[in-house]
């Protein structure tokens, strides 16, 4: 009977694979960033992932300066993520902007890695202008 009990205990995986298994699976699945995207108008051609783009600072467009939003974009860490520092993040902003379309990007609120997260975070408007005299005028 030892060893048919010696048998199972060889098939078995020990713990320490066990745990090995779930940090891959933790890696494999949670390494993204969460990317929420909102467009409220689908009829634009999407452009070239690196497509020229306006990037509006927060705060730099004037109040009264209405451009029209075509989506919105919501950039955040998914609880495991790795490489999501600004310029990744700004990175996959700026694919997403171009696949929608857009002509240009207003940051509307951006955190910076901090106790609660350590990736950049941002929250931004795709904008298509309605006509090429808007370009680059805030």
């Amino acid at each position: 009977m030892t060893s048919n009990a010696e048998a199972n205990a060889k098939q078995r995986p020990s713990p320490k694979t066990w745990v090995m298994r779930g940090v891959v699976l933790l890696v494999a699945l949670g390494c993204a960033p969460s990317i929420d995207i909102a467009l409220s108008q689908g009829d634009a051609a999407s452009k070239p992932p690196n497509c020229e783009l306006d990037i509006y600072e927060p705060g730099l467009l004037p109040a009264d300066h209405v451009l029209p939003v075509v989506g919105e974009v919501d950039i955040h860490d998914s609880g495991f993520t790795v490489d999501c520092g600004k310029a990744r993040i700004r990175q996959l902003l700026r694919e997403r902007a171009c696949e929608a379309g857009a002509d240009a990007i207003e940051i509307v609120q951006e955190k910076n890695p901090d106790l609660i997260s350590s990736c950049y975070r941002v929250k931004a408007r795709l904008i298509r202008y309605a006509d090429e005299s808007e370009a680059g005028q805030p």
